[in-house]
């Protein structure tokens, strides 16, 4: 049997509630919700891998053939080979390949990409883990507004404890709801509070 996962909970958050085509940064694919990109993202990335003569270009051809439409801005955040332990090379090779933006110097460089949600990641990029990081965090604490947090719980939800928050000005100052679904040690379950 496989226990409900953190990612996948956040994923269907993410399309109940964040505005289609509206930018999102995400860490690492496999540490992160899985935030389909628009079709237009998906043609860029396809021109840049072709004119890159990367094989990346088909699988992005096939992404463009097959796209159900609507989607996602999705960016990716740049981290050191070092705090991913894998070669240099080969990250830049990953870097050049895709939408990833360095966020060394905080959030204003999301809000010029247009980047209106962050995604963080227990799995992913940390304060401890990725100190060259850490004007983002500070950023994201004194700037974000943190609208769900999904914690596993070890017995019934596993996965990363994700945060999404929001870092649009304007969007902060209008009133929402907010969806809280995930676990809550208190009471083992899920929960929804408005603000």
């Amino acid at each position: 049997m496989t226990l409900p996962d953190t990612r996948i909970a956040a994923t269907a958050w993410i399309k109940s509630n964040v505005p289609p085509g509206s930018g999102v940064l995400i860490d690492q694919p496999d540490v992160s919700p899985a935030v389909p990109m628009t079709r237009a993202e998906a043609d860029d990335l396809q021109r840049k891998n072709a004119a890159l003569g990367s094989a990346r270009a088909r699988y992005y051809a096939l992404m463009i053939d097959f796209h159900p439409g609507g989607g996602w801005r999705v960016f990716r955040l740049m981290r050191s080979a070092e705090d991913l332990s894998v070669p240099p090379n080969h990250l830049h090779r990953v870097e050049r390949e895709g939408a990833f933006i360095d966020m060394r110097a905080g959030l204003a460089a999301a809000r010029t990409a247009g980047i209106s949600y962050v995604v963080t990641s227990s799995f992913g990029a940390t304060p401890e883990r990725s100190p060259e990081l850490a004007r983002l965090f500070k950023d994201l604490s004194t700037q974000g507004r943190v609208l769900v947090r999904f914690d596993p719980d070890g017995k019934t939800v596993v996965g990363p404890t994700l945060q999404i928050y929001l870092i649009d000005a304007a969007a902060q100052r209008r009133k929402t709801v907010v969806l809280d679904y995930g676990p809550r040690a208190d009471d083992g379950g899920f929960s929804s509070a408005s603000q």
